[in-house]
């Protein structure tokens, strides 16, 4: 039985309804959920040292709402370097950092200059990252299906995806002396362009281009507040509310991984996620 909150409808009248669909996924550039790209590219993935960008157009990112929360990606190994798991050892990169941001530019416009090629930049995940022996998949032979996805990579703060062409930039440290593998990638084309620089995390030019292949985990505009994934907003959520604001801070090592109490996206769970929370808990079912 769901518990009353006294006056929490009036106060709360002004605001319009928010549930709305549960976690999902898109595989960026389309066409290669199922199918091997041509190239390859050892950044994403956090083999090598270095620093990569891809920019995923407008027609690419249309079937994402406006609005969705943006909480992680997946990478894979590519066909050509894949035939065994990777690492062989679990590894701790010990700096990855992850933008995204969007663009005013096209594919066939895209810069060399990384700085070109994106405004609104958010910083969504940063620090080290520990990768798990065997993480990704391999299989043999070369000219197979594509190897399975990598685990899925969370963003310390969601982003918060307004429409229009979407930017990622991986930095990274690399695997270093723990051997490398090469991520799975595709050409340049008129729907998706990237370019990378595997000389260090802090460069501001390509010196060559491909676009890595991802697979997005993002929340659609409505019913954030269905923290453990039932369709309900309800008693089951509220603890799970409480105990990230009583962190606050999305930052803190104790709040949970994507801080998907931050409904706003602004990096702390505090008294504007609370609205958000009361709004959908009154509406007890995400429609």
């Amino acid at each position: 039985m769901k518990t009353q909150w006294c006056g929490v409808t009036a106060v709360f009248a002004a605001f319009a309804g928010v549930c709305g669909g549960a976690e999902q996924h898109i595989v960026l550039p389309s066409g290669f959920e199922n199918s091997e790209g041509a190239i390859n590219t050892t950044l994403p993935i956090a083999s090598s040292s270095g620093t990569q960008q891809t920019l995923y157009s407008v027609q690419e990112m249309s079937a994402v709402p406006t609005g969705s929360r943006i909480t992680g990606f997946q990478v894979r190994q590519d066909g050509n370097f894949g035939f065994v798991p990777w690492p062989h050892q679990s590894i701790v990169v010990q700096e990855y950092r992850v933008y995204m941001g969007t663009s005013a530019r096209t594919p066939g416009g895209f810069s060399n200059t990384f700085a070109d090629n994106i405004t609104d930049k958010k910083l969504v995940k940063s620090g080290s990252l520990a990768i798990a022996a065997h993480a990704y998949p391999g299989s043999f032979p070369i000219g197979g299906p594509p190897r399975g996805w990598g685990p899925v990579i969370v963003l310390d703060v969601p982003y918060t995806h307004k429409g229009g062409a979407l930017v990622i930039e991986w930095r990274n440290t690399g695997a270093g002396s723990n051997g490398g593998t090469s991520g799975d990638a595709a050409a340049n084309s008129a729907l998706a362009a990237g370019g990378g620089n595997s000389t260090s995390p802090e460069a501001t030019t390509s010196n060559g281009g491909s676009v890595a292949i991802v697979r997005l985990t993002y929340l659609p505009p409505g019913c954030p507040a269905d923290l453990n994934g039932d369709g309900m907003v309800d008693d089951a959520d509220f603890p799970l509310f409480v105990a990230a604001y009583n962190i606050l801070d999305c930052a803190d090592g104790s709040m949970p991984a994507g801080c998907p109490s931050d409904f706003n996206s602004d990096a702390l769970v505090d008294d504007a996620d609370f609205v958000v929370f009361v709004m959908a808990y009154n509406e007890l079912v995400c429609p």
